[in-house]
């Protein structure tokens, strides 16, 4: 049995995890943070254990899991091991969608340091500049990546 000695508020949380309040209150609304507790006064009441959980909710948030992607996998870990194999082939297409995006930002990379190279004088070929461009834009043509392209478009210059 969990004391309310033994628990600690949303701002507690906030400092223990970094996350704003808002962001704690947000991530609850949404179904993220399981088994939250209420003391006498109605208050949100959290465990030790939800420091972890909420430091794991930012990592899947940094790396672009979806919210919703979130919640469902929030929602098979409450329901414990029996749903351990669907958590893990949820996890195992989130990191096939951040392996594509890390390969995505190691163009982009290649891209931007051939334009420094060309600049620094180290890179005499502008052409080899809109090859890389050029590359990268048919493979991203040619695949499914859920990287950057997802945002609103950008105008050319």
């Amino acid at each position: 049995m969990t004391h309310e000695h033994d628990t600690m508020s949303i701002g507690a949380l906030a400092d223990a995890t970094g996350l704003s309040v808002h962001t704690l209150r947000y991530y609850e609304e949404e179904g993220l943070i399981p088994l939250v507790v209420r003391n006498g006064a109605g208050h949100r009441r959290y465990r030790t254990e939800h420091v972890r959980w909420i430091a794991l909710l930012d990592r899947l948030r940094v790396s672009g899991m979806s919210i919703g992607r979130m919640r469902r996998y929030a929602e098979l870990a409450v329901r414990g091991d029996a749903t351990v194999l669907e958590r893990k082939a949820l996890l195992e297409e989130h990191e096939a969608d951040i392996r594509a995006r890390i390969d995505e930002l190691e163009q982009c990379r290649a891209i931007v340091q051939a334009k420094i190279d060309l600049y620094a004088g180290r890179l005499q070929d502008a052409g080899v500049v809109w090859a890389l461009v050029e590359r990268a834009r048919s493979k991203s043509q040619h695949t499914e990546l859920r990287g950057l392209r997802n945002h609103a478009p950008v105008k050319p210059p």
